[in-house]
């Protein structure tokens, strides 16, 4: 279903968009079931806080933003994967799909953000940071 997500909403200019949106979809498609790197009953948000400890403020900025990312090891991305999926179920509980569809649909630009939800990328980030307890650390 992650893939089939990819298939039908293509991919945008937003690596972690388009990650999250995947794993969003395949969570709500197929609750409780295990699939590629997920295990059963995996809680993004929880992964997210500790994600967001663990690695440099850099990290957290690529979460919702306009880019594609190499990361040079399985367990940063996996937790890119889990950060983006967490920021994701958060912008869409900011909203609604509309106004998801149209961050993605910008490839995740800031202005698209100011448009759709009133607050820039960077705020929302903020936002979404403090609701799962995660603090980044600084550069």
């Amino acid at each position: 279903f992650h893939e089939m997500t990819h298939l039908l909403a293509g991919h945008g200019g937003s690596q972690s968009l388009n990650e999250g949106i995947a794993d969003w979809v395949q969570s709500r498609v197929r609750p409780g079931r295990s699939t590629a790197f997920i295990p059963v009953g995996v809680n993004p948000h929880a992964k997210a806080r500790r994600a967001l400890a663990a690695y440099p403020y850099a990290f957290r900025e690529t979460i919702g933003a306009p880019g594609f990312y190499r990361w040079s090891g399985a367990e940063i991305r996996f937790d890119f994967y889990y950060c983006s999926w967490s920021f994701t179920d958060f912008l869409l509980r900011q909203g609604d799909m509309p106004r998801l569809w149209s961050v993605l649909e910008a490839n995740g630009k800031p202005e698209a953000y100011l448009a759709a939800y009133g607050r820039s990328h960077d705020v929302l980030v903020s936002e979404w940071a403090a609701e799962v307890g995660g603090s980044a650390r600084k550069r």
